[in-house]
């Protein structure tokens, strides 16, 4: 939902709250903080009168004062009249706000007029969200490891034997798209296998394990990486339950690569998109963590914040897609990488990996449709 504009004149008497206003839906609201902090010097009896108007709810009072004259109450139109600024002030003390006009999530513009002087202040109706709990426990109750694998059987068990030999009790979900021919069965002991359809791609494998993860975080990790002695979950967990982030990466044997800045540029019709190997600012209190937009193909998020943005699984991502999930992440979640936090690479080999790369490194064709989903679905022109 887009937040809104909200303009404060400076010159205006009237004082109100700006910002911050929440009702549940069908629910009353009191309006605090409206006062005239200055009224027009006027010769003899003059009514002071201010009026209110909204669009999906209706004015009430709290109470009525004496020589206090109040139209349209319980009605989208309310003005008070009276000789007094002192009544005035204290009857705009008792201003309520009742929501009329079901919305889960939207903002109502209550206009105030006083003078030649119009006001406007924004009401968020929102439901109330309740939390999203889940039980707490060692590192390897809270996270769950996703494997996405095709064809590459032999780096996908090194990648599971180095996950059980450093956390052993840690549930394993494979995803896997290899063709009937080429399947061999890896489900064992707190470990679950999810054939797939063969050639399904790549981030329809990563929405199917993220879909079977129940614990608060997951950990995914393409199969041809693996679990190091420097690889600390317990470092990565502590991260997020101790700041306002979202998804951290470990770095590639310590080193900053495939690290990137994102940036939108442009309007709502005219928009193009720059990446940059670089990163933000480092992260106070987490020495060699630090903050970007793109991280490698091995971090631990929260799996409630995640499947709120999931992986496309359309065909145009099904081959090459990691770049795309965090253009669909850009402005929502919080990501970090951390150097402290290291993973290996799997360079080893086989007659496997040749079969896998002439379907992984595609030609021309795969690219430009790729590239037609991406600004189409983004609103990129370039």
């Amino acid at each position: 939902m887009d937040d809104i504009y909200n303009y404060v004149d400076g010159r205006s008497p009237v004082s109100y709250p700006a910002h911050g206003l929440y009702v549940m839906p069908l629910r009353a609201v009191l309006i605090k903080g409206l006062r005239i902090e200055w009224f027009i010097p006027r010769r003899g009896t003059q009514e002071e009168k201010v009026e209110f108007r909204a669009e999906k709810g209706v004015f009430t009072t709290l109470c009525n004062y004496e020589n206090v004259y109040i139209e349209g109450k319980e009605t989208k139109r309310m003005t008070i009249r009276t000789n007094s600024p002192s009544l005035l002030n204290l009857q705009l003390q008792d201003i309520v706000y009742r929501n009329t006009e079901f919305d889960t999530n939207i903002f109502e513009k209550v206009l105030l007029r006083y003078l030649e002087f119009n006001i406007t202040i924004p009401i968020h109706i929102q439901h109330r969200q309740v939390p999203w709990l889940y039980r707490k426990g060692t590192v390897e109750e809270r996270v769950t490891v996703i494997v996405k694998t095709f064809l590459r059987y032999h780096k996908a068990k090194s990648a599971i034997y180095s996950i059980k030999r450093l956390y052993p009790n840690t549930r394993i979900i494979i995803a896997d798209d290899t063709p009937p021919t080429n399947f061999t069965n890896l489900q064992g002991i707190n470990m679950d296998h999810f054939r797939m359809p063969g050639f399904t791609g790549y981030f329809a494998g990563r929405n199917l394990g993220l879909s079977q993860v129940w614990t608060e975080y997951f950990l995914y990790m393409d199969d041809d990486l693996y679990f190091t002695n420097g690889t600390r979950l317990d470092v990565l967990v502590s991260f997020l339950d101790k700041t306002n982030f979202h998804l951290v990466s470990g770095a590639a044997e310590g080193k900053k690569r495939h690290v990137h800045t994102l940036r939108v540029l442009g309007n709502g019709t005219y928009s193009c998109h720059r990446k940059e190997q670089r990163h933000y600012q480092e992260i106070k209190g987490f020495p060699g963590c630090f903050v970007a937009d793109l991280v490698p193909n091995f971090f631990l998020g929260s799996t409630h914040e995640v499947k709120s943005i999931g992986f496309d699984p359309h065909p145009a991502l099904s081959r090459v897609g990691h770049y795309a999930f965090f253009l669909s992440a850009l402005g929502r979640i919080r990501i970090a990488f951390c150097t402290t936090v290291e993973f290996g690479h799997n360079k080893t080999t086989t007659e496997a990996d040749a079969a896998y790369r002439s379907f992984r490194y595609v030609g021309p064709e795969y690219y430009k449709m790729r590239g037609h989903h991406e600004l189409f679905k983004y609103n990129f022109a370039c």
